[in-house]
């Protein structure tokens, strides 16, 4: 019997971790009664690693010239189904956003001098960057085509969802001190992208990189967890040309110390790591038994 990558449920004993995740505050265990589910103290004991299972929509329009074609993630908790329900009606928002903004597009663009046998067509693929039992971390890598145009539009979302408070986590949401996050990362990725791009003339970093690194929330929305740190993703045009694609600086978890001018990591984010870390193992084949 094979078992897949990230479909192992491994159940936590928080106890046995000293309680800290569901034994904190009154405040960490508010619920929002319309859409949540409260858990008890004796439930809480335990908590699944969530199991992430891909699902697929394919659709076609034949009329509108256009192909979709999604391979998603389906979170799944067999203790806490209502908890996983929430993270996949997020999941599924983006997704219905993401497509009739597409749909939106072709439309828009439709040019009637385009040669009948182009097409439009929208691929979304799916990475787990961190799955722990309050976090997780999808990088979405999604290329769009418009009938005619010149090329693919070329992206990456991330999405944080954070299980136990039930909510999309925002970019400086990661770190300790939301008022030191977005000059940090401005500083931290203007020296590892001089770096990366010691080939490019001083002009581009000038009139690209610097605009594109401004501490903004507009220049710094898709920062992943890692079981490393963090991952800082630029999409195309950003910080560089067209032709350099996708470009990533992580920050390790050294970096992320608090120190002078550091914003450190948030506790909740770096308690979730900690737990990925510790109780999240690859699925192995299992040894068949002797007959």
């Amino acid at each position: 019997m094979t078992l897949r990558p990230f479909l192992l449920l491994v159940l936590i004993g928080l106890a046995a971790l000293g309680g800290w995740w569901w034994t904190t505050t009154d405040e960490s265990m508010t619920r929002n009664e319309d859409t949540t589910t409260t858990i008890s103290d004796q439930d809480a004991v335990f908590f699944e690693v969530p199991a992430l299972s891909s699902k697929r929509i394919h659709t076609s329009n034949a009329g509108a010239r256009y192909t979709i074609d999604i391979d998603y993630p389906e979170v799944t908790l067999s203790t806490h189904p209502a908890l996983a329900k929430e993270a996949n009606d997020v999941i599924g928002g983006f997704l219905k956003e993401t497509q009739a903004n597409f749909v939106t597009q072709t439309k828009e663009l439709f040019s009637p001098s385009v040669p009948v046998e182009f097409s439009s067509d929208l691929t979304i693929n799916w990475t787990p960057l961190l799955v722990s039992p309050e976090l997780i971390s999808v990088r979405f890598e999604y290329s769009a085509y418009v009938a005619g145009a010149a090329h693919p539009d070329h992206r990456t979302r991330i999405l944080n969802y954070d299980l136990a408070n039930h909510r999309l986590l925002a970019p400086t949401d990661l770190f300790a001190s939301t008022t030191l996050a977005l000059p940090f990362l401005s500083d931290f990725s203007r020296d590892a992208l001089r770096a990366q791009m010691a080939d490019e003339p001083e002009d581009l970093f000038r009139d690209m990189t610097l605009p594109g690194t401004e501490p903004t929330h507009e220049n710094f929305q898709e920062i992943g967890v890692t079981q490393e740190g963090l991952l800082v993703v630029f999409n195309p045009y950003q910080v560089a040309p067209y032709a350099r694609g996708t470009i990533e600086v992580p920050i390790s978890l050294s970096a992320l110390e608090v120190a002078s001018g550091t914003p450190g990591l948030s506790p909740a984010v770096a308690a979730a790591i900690r737990l990925s870390k510790e109780n999240f193992r690859a699925a192995v084949e299992e040894t068949p038994v002797a007959p």
